[in-house]
């Protein structure tokens, strides 16, 4: 699964909205857009912030 799909599948599996999602971990909700969306990649900090606040281990976010 693609980053972008893997991380709107736990986040809405978690039931967590985007905008909450973003203030959380310090980026904005147009930025965890584009993240899903596939037009921007995360940074390993960012993504170790989303996987903790979503509480999935962070290899089921990045595994393809």
């Amino acid at each position: 699964m693609q980053l972008g799909l893997a991380l709107k599948y736990y986040r809405l599996k978690t039931g967590v909205k985007q905008k909450d999602l973003a203030k959380r971990v310090g980026a904005s909700a147009a930025y965890l857009s584009l993240i899903e969306s596939g037009k921007r990649v995360a940074s390993i900090d960012l993504l170790e912030k989303i996987a903790e606040h979503l509480k999935v281990p962070i290899e089921l976010l990045t595994r393809s």
